[in-house]
């Protein structure tokens, strides 16, 4: 799928209010970011799929966000902004 078409998805389930879709194509835009390279943007994309999963109180879904995240580190060698993240994280 597009970029265009998951922010489309995006502003479909936005509108619709469902928060849950909304999480998961943030969490997809972040892993095309992610493939692209574009590593400040994903982690963004990450992170706020992360904090609305965390508003929702889906763990299943947070852990597979910070799942991601560690595949982003590894990616992007931006490991100590992750770490912080991380850390941050491992209170939620």
């Amino acid at each position: 799928m597009a970029l265009e078409d998951l922010f489309t998805a995006l502003k479909i389930d936005g509108a619709l209010n469902n928060k849950t879709g909304t999480a998961a194509w943030l969490g997809n835009i972040g892993m095309v970011y992610m493939y692209q390279a574009d590593y400040p943007k994903a982690l963004d994309y990450y992170s706020r799929a992360l904090n609305t999963f965390e508003k929702l109180g889906d763990k299943s879904r947070m852990a597979n966000q910070l799942g991601t995240w560690g595949c982003l580190s590894r990616e992007s060698r931006l490991s100590e902004r992750t770490e912080l993240l991380f850390q941050g994280a491992e209170d939620r």
